[in-house]
């Protein structure tokens, strides 16, 4: 597949999207994102957050608890960080 200088492989983007959607629905939880992304529990994530190095864009609603992630979010965030690796390597 030939990939154009900063672009995001579509496929891989859809793929990794599908599988989360059919796992997580549309939204994710931070104990989900927490689980998907490796950390080594939600606090760790919570202080990437609190931080400023978290790059997934999170969701609050007014009445409810905690933070939400779009699965598509998710999605590119983990296809970009896949392409960057590929082109490293």
């Amino acid at each position: 597949m030939v990939r154009n200088e900063g672009s995001i492989p579509s496929e891989l983007e859809s793929r990794i999207e599908r599988r989360l959607y059919d796992r997580y629905g549309e939204l994710l939880t931070v104990e989900n994102l927490a689980e998907v992304l490796r950390y080594e529990s939600t606090g760790a994530l919570m202080q990437a957050l609190y931080r400023g190095t978290f790059l997934i864009p999170l969701l609050r609603w007014p009445n409810r608890r905690g933070y939400f992630a779009r699965v598509a979010d998710v999605a590119a965030h983990l296809a970009r960080c896949e392409t960057v690796v590929a082109t490293v390597e």
